[in-house]
């Protein structure tokens, strides 16, 4: 099975350690980072995009970072997911639990009647406040006009994600 691996460069320690054990598994990771990362446009980015198009799984993992901008107006690593999501391609999210909590702060702190500004919240919180709002557009995710809100676990290690990957997609 292709299981394409997407994240910022604050989770290269938790990609590194999927690639290992997918491989070890008989999968076959794909990681802009690995040296047999296909080459299958001469942009880095759209690269990246067709890449996804090959595979037939896609695991997110999310830390602190955004990523960074791609010309469809959102993150690559966004990017990457939408066309992920938009291929029905099978997908799981995994955010670092210290994330994950300020996630929930971002949301409660954009209710009605709170709503602070994000200014204010980037000098509160430690991630990206553009992640924050992915995460909460995944969140609150639709197809055909009900809610199709991907796999979403919070981590700490990455052998939780390791495990989480091998109990959900077993295969």
């Amino acid at each position: 099975m292709r299981i394409f691996l997407s994240g910022t460069d604050d989770v290269f320690d938790v990609l590194t350690y999927l690639c290992d054990q997918l491989e070890d598994q008989g999968h076959t990771p794909l990681w802009f980072h690995r040296p047999d990362f296909p080459h299958l446009s001469a942009n880095a980015m759209d690269n990246c995009l067709e890449v996804v198009k090959t595979a037939n799984r896609f695991a997110l993992v999310l830390h602190r970072r955004y990523g960074l901008p791609h010309v469809s107006g959102v993150s690559i690593t966004e990017a990457e997911y939408n066309v992920a999501f938009d291929l029905g391609l099978p997908c799981l999210v995994f955010v670092r639990s210290s994330t994950w909590y300020e996630s929930d702060t971002y949301h409660r702190a954009k209710k009605p009647g709170i709503n602070l500004a994000d200014e204010v919240l980037a000098q509160i919180l430690h991630a990206d406040v553009a992640l924050l709002q992915f995460i909460d557009r995944l969140q609150h995710q639709r197809r055909s006009g009900r809610p199709e809100v991907p796999w979403i676990t919070a981590f700490d290690h990455a052998k939780t994600v390791g495990e989480c990957l091998q109990k959900k997609w077993a295969t």
